[in-house]
């Protein structure tokens, strides 16, 4: 469980994104960035249900990171994350 690189990409394991997992995100995205790897993918496939904060660290994510790319996207939370207008 949590959250795991595997080489540009950033896999959630949480069923919830709470703040817990929002930190160690926000954590491991700035580890990324400092190792300045070309494109970040973010896997959500695992999170059935996602804070408010976790969509707008996203929003803030897709907003000012050209090279980030959220994917894998679980069905249960993709309608909430296109409404918050977030390219997936």
């Amino acid at each position: 469980m949590g959250i795991e690189i595997k080489g540009n990409r950033i896999i959630v394991n949480e069923k919830h994104m709470d703040m817990n997992n929002i930190t160690e995100l926000c954590r491991v995205l700035l580890e990324l960035l400092n190792k300045r790897r070309k494109k970040i993918l973010i896997d959500l496939n695992q999170v059935e249900s996602i804070s408010t904060h976790g969509i707008q660290l996203l929003i803030i994510a897709d907003e000012y990171f050209k090279d980030l790319r959220i994917e894998s996207v679980n069905p249960l939370i993709k309608n909430d994350l296109k409404i918050m207008g977030i390219s997936i």
